[in-house]
């Protein structure tokens, strides 16, 4: 299915005999096979995304497929630990977007194009999650959200890890139907998102750890916990 809004078209992208061909290539982790660099363009000028396929396929062939919102705040090594951990762990196909923060259409650009090319870039078009951390996160849920008013992209998740407290999901209570399953890593139990999420109908696995913030716990450990938890979700 073709998304008829926020659509973004192709930049420096072909698929020559199935093989994706992008931009520049970059030395994978040993978690990631291979990765790419792409650019998008979209109403706001372009998106940069960074494709990660991953080294085996934990569940299956296709791979999943996370798209994952870069965190504003500027926590690049975290999230890079954050893609890899979701490559290792899940054996996912993952989209790092680089939306710039504050025009949400751009990340929901980059993510309907993501469902739309899935099977293009080797990965599952029927096992599409949105992932994000802190501010990222709220743009995350908000675009699960809008993704259950509109009836696309068919979301089976969202990943959320928040540190700090978040001010976005109000949203939540509008949604037309259940928003997609959460899985949401915070420091505290019941945070609002998690609350907010439940009593709109979503299915909730909150993980407690108080080793989120990634300037106090630069290695992540919570992260072993998130991509467990995320592959009993979707076995």
């Amino acid at each position: 299915m073709q998304s008829a809004h926020r659509c973004l078209a192709r930049s420096d992208f072909r698929v020559p005999g199935g093989a994706p061909k992008m931009g520049a290539m970059h030395s994978p982790s040993t978690a990631v096979r291979r990765s790419a660099d792409l650019r998008l363009r979209g109403q706001g000028g372009p998106v940069g995304v960074r494709v990660r396929w991953p080294a085996r396929r934990v569940l299956g062939s296709p791979p999943p497929v996370v798209v994952v919102l870069a965190d504003p705040n500027g926590a690049r090594v975290a999230d890079d630990l954050l893609c890899d951990a979701l490559c290792a762990g899940l054996g996912a196909l993952v989209l790092h977007v680089f939306w710039g923060g504050e025009a949400l259409e751009r990340a929901a650009g980059a993510l309907d194009w993501a469902a739309d090319h899935a099977a293009e870039l080797d990965g599952d078009p029927r096992r599409v999650l949105v992932a994000g951390r802190d501010r990222a996160a709220v743009a995350a849920s908000a675009l699960a959200l809008r993704a259950t008013d509109d009836g696309w992209p068919p979301l089976v998740g969202q990943v959320l890890v928040i540190w700090r407290a978040c001010g976005g999901d109000r949203e939540v209570s509008r949604a037309s139907g259940a928003p997609p399953a959460a899985t949401i890593v915070t420091p505290v139990g019941g945070c609002r998102c998690s609350q907010r999420l439940r009593a709109a109908g979503a299915q909730v696995t909150e993980l407690v750890d108080p080793r989120v913030d990634p300037s106090e716990y630069p290695e992540q450990p919570f992260l072993p916990a998130l991509t467990d938890s995320l592959r009993q979700s979707l076995t």
